[in-house]
């Protein structure tokens, strides 16, 4: 199927050019197609179709090698988040019951105390042990074994959700949900013939699926273990990237070094993003500082991707705006998101009652806000757990956070509701001074209410050196909504 196909569309097209380049290797196609398929042979004879294959470690060679291999096996591949605690990575190697992990060597030690909890793994490989080699068929290869192709219902990866919103939850991305979604992609963002792709994100989110669709084009992907603006710009230059994707945080980083160094990325000519808001300050200083194409997306993991570019929806999925019956509504008016088709996510594993209630009559039930407007472009503008109910009146965090991104004083803002006595939930800000001195409370609600109705002026604002943010560039809101319950506590405990 096309999550491995097109790494074999390209080896057979030009076996020696470059697939992947790394800081200290080039690995080509031919080698590339090579190796996940000695490593889909192994991994076929000591686990059985439909086990899960975790993987624990940070953006490299090895990384794509499983995930190409670990499907083409007819096994689940599982990217874990490197950067939670030991513990948890254990936990979620448990909650899918996995039967093979593999790791780097860092990642390795790091869990080797946990891993005597991990009930189910019948082998734990580090990449670059002697085991790795003889797993890969060692420097001089080996035969590749014939596989079955897998059937589009397949489950081809299983990725844990951000949690930023709860508990994480392992999305069932099939074979043909992953599939769609890079036809989607290379609709909405046209792959050119001489396009180098510059992958700045960890592997471990659905983000990943940039690799596959790259080698689907034939075309080169430059690989970061993580992301540095130093050495993200110096990398984009030495290869001459062309396009990338970044969280708001990136953006921000690579604005920075650039404007610090005198320099620029002369062969950058699109930067797309979509994992958080843009702050429209940010955008136009990357439009100036750049001279880029700037393209926003639109999706999620259980949507194995994005399904609008520029808030123009993919041809190959159905986006409604619903109301809380699940009715449409018309251009202007907003409600929940809701998507069918192809791309959509077989369901969360071992979650049958939160399955059923996100992924209903072939819909799955977003949680976004939006609304399209009379030209068929859908906006995005907010979360439904983000809808604040103060006095009686809807207040939506996102159209306060970009009231508030407007202030000169403010670098960034958080939103959230929390409980009050009077109006039953009151506006709380989180706010990132730009300066010092920054703004005041009283400064903050001026500046909105000057923007927005008066009832969605911050009552309460806390001022703190920086928000807190997933792997993914979002504001991570549960945390923010513990920060306010512990602003609260220790409140009440000095009055």
């Amino acid at each position: 199927m096309l999550v491995h196909d097109g790494l074999f569309r390209g080896a057979l097209r030009a076996p020696s050019a470059p697939a992947l380049m790394l800081a200290d290797e080039v690995v080509s196609y031919g080698e590339l197609a090579g190796t996940a398929g000695r490593l889909a042979g192994a991994l076929a004879s000591i686990a059985a179709p439909g086990d899960r294959v975790v993987l624990v470690a940070e953006n490299s060679a090895g990384w794509v090698e499983c995930m190409y291999a670990v499907p083409m096996a007819g096994q689940v591949f599982v990217p874990l988040n490197y950067r939670l605690s030991a513990g948890e990575l254990v936990d979620q190697v448990n909650v899918c019951r996995a039967s093979v992990l593999v790791c780097d060597q860092a990642q390795f030690d790091r869990l080797r105390p946990e891993l005597v909890r991990a009930g189910t793994l019948r082998e734990v490989v580090v990449i670059g042990s002697a085991r790795w080699a003889e797993l890969r068929g060692g420097p001089a290869g080996g035969p590749r074994r014939t596989l079955p192709a897998p059937d589009p219902a397949d489950v081809a990866w299983l990725i844990f959700t951000s949690g930023t919103s709860g508990r994480a939850k392992g999305t069932l991305l099939t074979h043909g949900s992953l599939g769609t979604a890079m036809v989607a992609n290379s609709f909405g963002r046209p792959i050119r013939p001489d396009d180098v792709y510059i992958s700045a994100y960890p592997l471990c989110h659905v983000s990943a699926m940039n690799v596959p669709l790259y080698h689907l084009h034939g075309r080169p992907v430059v690989l970061m273990p993580r992301f540095r603006a130093d050495v993200f710009a110096a990398a984009a230059r030495q290869h001459r990237a062309t396009t990338t994707t970044l969280a708001p945080t990136m953006l921000g980083a690579l604005l920075d070094h650039l404007e610090a160094t005198g320099t620029t990325i002369p062969t950058l000519r699109r930067v797309g993003y979509g994992a958080a808001p843009m702050h429209a300050a940010l955008l136009d200083r990357a439009r100036k500082r750049l001279d880029v194409h700037l393209t926003e997306s639109y999706g999620m993991t259980e949507l194995s991707g994005a399904v609008t570019f520029d808030g123009i929806p993919s041809p190959l999925a159905v986006i409604r705006v619903v109301g809380d019956d699940l009715t449409p509504l018309p251009a202007g008016v907003p409600g929940e998101i809701v998507v069918s088709g192809d791309q959509v996510a077989a369901g969360y594993w071992d979650e049958p009652a939160l399955s059923s209630a996100a992924f209903q009559d072939g819909w799955l039930r977003t949680g976004d806000l939006g609304q399209f407007d009379d030209a068929g472009v859908l906006h995005v503008v907010g979360r439904l757990k983000d809808v604040i109910i103060t006095g009686g009146e809807n207040v939506m965090a996102r159209e306060v956070e970009a009231a508030l991104e407007q202030h000169p004083l403010v670098q960034a803002a958080a939103v959230i509701g929390v409980p009050d006595e009077h109006w039953g939930e009151a506006v709380c800000a989180f706010v990132v001074p730009a300066a010092d001195p920054g703004p005041t409370a009283e400064d903050i609600g001026a500046h909105v209410t000057a923007r927005l109705g008066s009832f969605k002026r911050p009552r309460v604002v806390h001022f703190v050196a920086g928000l807190p943010l997933g792997m993914s560039g979002k504001v991570a809101k549960d945390e923010l909504r513990r920060w306010a319950e512990e602003f609260d506590s220790s409140m009440q405990q000095r009055s």
